[in-house]
């Protein structure tokens, strides 16, 4: 009887233990994939500015305007996604909130992180270069 008692607190042991190794290894990958996303905002920032650069300006040579940019999957980080959603501020044209979310699939859910930045926007140097040959 004790034999069978000390078994049965032995497979009780091991069973949580189990457990607890699925916990951890959950909880380890939660932690690296935030940690991608992290080292992964200045790669997303890059490209939005890099579309920004490359976009055609808006009819009155002001600089392009888009509002929302997807990289699917982030450059670099196959596993990630992102959408970054740009909006202007009233007061200064030239300032744009960029508010970033990366995202990934966790046990077939998806998860992520958002991330703000303030970035400047300013005319191309064509424009620029024009409008002062016009002054001249």
């Amino acid at each position: 009887m004790e034999m069978l008692v000390a078994m049965g607190i032995l497979v009780l042991g091991f069973t949580t233990l189990v457990g607890l190794l699925s916990v951890g290894v959950s909880t380890r990958r939660t932690a690296e994939r935030r940690n991608q996303a992290v080292h992964a905002v200045d790669g997303v920032l890059l490209a939005v500015r890099d579309q920004i650069a490359t976009a055609p300006p808006a009819a009155d040579d002001e600089p392009a305007d888009p509002r929302q940019i997807e990289l699917d999957p982030v450059p670099g980080y196959e596993r990630l996604r992102a959408v970054a959603t740009i909006e202007a501020d009233e007061a200064d044209p030239s300032l744009w909130l960029l508010e970033i979310r990366i995202s990934w699939l966790e046990e077939g859910v998806e998860v992520g992180e958002e991330f703000h930045r303030v970035i400047t926007v300013s005319e191309s140097f064509s424009v620029r270069a024009g409008r002062a040959r016009s002054k001249s």
